[in-house]
């Protein structure tokens, strides 16, 4: 086996993430920590945004149904 570049007592010391050859670290940084980070700030980004949508097709949905129902009590008590 090969020495170590990095000298034998610094495998012992040095921290897991500043190894270079630990492919796990590394799939954790680039891979997994970015998606955590875009999940945790996706709902306070998007939820109020969301719900003013869905706020406002219901304000929308509730004035067309009084409408229509005002005409419908209008008609009805012309007759």
């Amino acid at each position: 086996m090969l020495p170590s570049p990095w000298g034998a007592s610094a495998r012992c010391c040095t921290p897991a993430w500043r190894r270079p050859p630990n492919v796990w670290i590394t799939g954790v940084l680039v891979l997994i920590l970015p998606t955590a980070v875009a999940l945790l700030l996706l709902p306070p980004l998007a939820m109020p945004l969301v719900c003013a949508v869905f706020a406002r097709l219901h304000g929308d949905l509730s004035a067309r149904e009084e409408a229509s129902q005002s005409r419908s009590d209008m008609s009805s008590t012309k007759r």
